[in-house]
């Protein structure tokens, strides 16, 4: 909408983006070493971590499908919301329709 303030809606991706993040390491990281995995295995330590808890867990395996559910929904809004600022930028520095902006702009990404 016109009325959303661009600036503000980045600042608040980055802050909760952020802090996701941090608090899926305060998670993730204990749970390493609880399974003796390698720490430094980087990105993929979450989809080998993480499904050894939920193995654990009674009900495990479905709360590792809405989980995963879960994370894919977040990975898109993520996106959407980055992808948001250079489609705002091109529409009104080139003055062309939005359509045309999100269809360059997914192109390019």
């Amino acid at each position: 909408k016109r009325d959303v303030d661009i600036m503000s809606s980045a600042k608040n991706t980055v802050i909760f983006d952020t802090l996701g993040a941090f608090l899926a390491g305060l998670v993730i990281i204990p749970a390493v070493f609880a399974f003796n995995l390698d720490p430094a295995s980087g990105p993929p330590l979450l989809f080998i971590t993480i499904p050894s808890v939920f193995k654990l867990m009674p009900f495990g395996r479905v709360f590792a499908i809405l989980f995963f559910i879960s994370l894919i929904c977040a990975s898109i809004t993520t996106l959407v919301c980055l992808l948001e600022v250079p489609i705002e930028a091109i529409q009104n520095n080139l003055h062309i329709d939005r359509k045309i902006a999100v269809i360059g702009v997914c192109i390019v990404a």
